[in-house]
């Protein structure tokens, strides 16, 4: 999310997330109870997505508990998101209700079964969708918690859904031997920037896996521990893992180690491709280059293109990744038909809903034009638009009502370094930035290609335009990209 607010509002919300003085800032302790409360109510105060105003927060021990209301199950999931991603935070006690629009039951299953007919992966799925006072229960079977995940993601997508029960049972074989899941498991977390597997240990009996060891955010412990669930798995217990803070300073994965060979590389990318719903039916070409990634051949949708290009940037030791995916829709759709089906989407769509969004399709390519409120929105429209089958480009020509406003670089430098500061995967000691003209470039070494990864993230969401990343990782060759 890029921050287009007001220059006196961005100082505020920078001194709610900086309670403690530069001094302090530099020692790796664990944050205060009260600076993470404000800077969480911060955080969410910025983030277009969630709309916060009605969401109070309190911190106790690091465990925050979020409560208030929201007005789809999209926000209060990218509420706790938020809150499990900042450092200090341990554990998240989520008591947001969601009060959505009021619809029928009928209207909003309606709306499920249409989206899931209308998503490019997810229109194979057998599933029975059932409401009762706009909670959905999802049942039938899939073949992997891949399809089970995009399933629940479709249905949370629609508006006047209050919460989500998802029954879907994932096809297996009826025995897998422990080793095998084990190695799965461990394959996965390996592969994934998003996770330190060094830091992890995992141990598998009778088809249940118990994780331990240390991470450095909630989120981080959330998704090892969704990466645990494979096939096979009949449960996955990652209490034993604990969340600290310091774990970014424990995180050695590649300081002083080798990178993984480009070999190794395409193969972590293969398999993750292969455990993507969107992506797995589909075979691209995959070359690595010194950690730089070239995708070609060809795919169903753009969907699945963006897919693609998400699942090899988040393998570790990828450094750049030039999709060059061509999309060749499975069977033809006609401009006419692309045009309603997003135009639908866009109508079921819990943020978007509200506005009038032209839409215009040409041999495929689909073009969005008209007004919406944030950059959330016209970001969130674009997104949409890329799921409907047939679809080979979007063209986002939508305008925001936001009023562009002057933000010098000095303030987006210090918004930059406040999301260095709390994030839990970077030590921003080691990282120097500057900012013209609304780029920012980032300079310094670093531990790990995973924290290099994660500082030019930072970047963007303090509200740089553009990042150039001159971060170099410890033991590892410059790449020049």
């Amino acid at each position: 999310m890029k921050r287009r607010i007001p220059l006196l509002t961005a100082l505020a919300a920078s001194a709610l997330a900086l309670p403690l003085t530069a001094g302090q800032a530099k020692e790796h302790k664990e944050p205060a109870d009260g600076a993470i409360t404000r800077a969480l109510s911060a955080e969410l105060f910025l983030d277009e997505g969630v709309r916060s105003q009605k969401i109070d927060v309190s911190v106790d021990h690091g465990i925050a508990t979020l409560t208030g209301t929201v007005d789809n199950v999209l926000a209060k999931d990218r509420a706790v998101e938020r809150a499990r991603s900042l450092r200090g935070v341990r554990s998240v006690v989520d008591r947001i209700a969601v009060v959505p629009v009021v619809r029928s039951d009928a209207q909003i299953r309606q709306d499920i079964e249409s989206a899931l007919v209308a998503d490019p992966a997810a229109d194979a799925y057998e599933l029975r969708v059932t409401v009762e006072a706009g909670k959905v229960t999802l049942q039938g079977t899939v073949e992997s918690y891949g399809e089970r995940s995009l399933s629940q993601m479709v249905a949370k997508g629609v508006r006047g859904v209050r919460a989500v029960d998802n029954q879907v049972i994932v096809k297996s074989p009826d025995t897998r031997p422990d080793h095998e899941i084990m190695h799965d498991v461990n394959g996965r977390l390996a592969r994934s920037i998003e996770v330190d597997a060094d830091l992890v240990d995992v141990k598998v009996r009778d088809g249940v896996v118990t994780l331990s060891g240390i991470v450095g955010s909630a989120a981080e412990k959330a998704r090892v521990a969704r990466m645990a669930w494979t096939a096979g798995v009949k449960n996955v217990d990652s209490d034993a893992i604990e969340v600290r803070a310091i774990a970014r300073d424990d995180d050695k994965r590649a300081a002083g180690m080798p990178a993984p060979t480009d070999d190794a590389i395409v193969a972590a990318i293969r398999s993750a491709l292969g455990e993507d719903p969107r992506v797995s039916t589909f075979s691209p070409v995959i070359e690595v280059e010194n950690g730089v990634v070239t995708l070609t051949g060809m795919v169903g949708s753009l969907a699945a293109k963006r897919a693609a290009g998400d699942d090899a940037r988040n393998t570790v030791g990828v450094w750049r990744v030039r999709n060059l995916l061509r999309v060749r829709p499975i069977a033809a759709v006609a401009d006419k038909s692309i045009r309603q089906a997003i135009t639908q989407a866009l109508r079921r769509d819990p943020y978007v809903e509200r506005y009038a969004v032209g839409v215009t399709v040409t041999n495929g390519h689909a073009y969005l034009q008209g007004l919406v409120g944030t950059d959330f929105e016209r970001t969130r429209a674009a997104d949409i638009a890329q799921t409907a089958k047939g679809v080979v480009s979007v063209q986002n020509l939508l305008r925001t009502r936001e009023e562009p406003t002057w933000v010098d670089d000095l303030q987006v430098k210090q918004d930059i370094e406040d999301e260095l500061f709390w994030s839990p995967f970077v030590d921003e000691d080691q990282v120097d930035v500057s900012v013209e003209n609304g780029v920012a470039t980032l300079r310094g070494t670093v531990d790990t290609v995973r924290e290099r990864y994660n500082a030019g993230s930072n970047a963007l969401e303090g509200g740089a335009q553009a990042v150039i990343n001159r971060l170099e990782v410890e033991g590892m060759e410059q790449r020049e990209l």
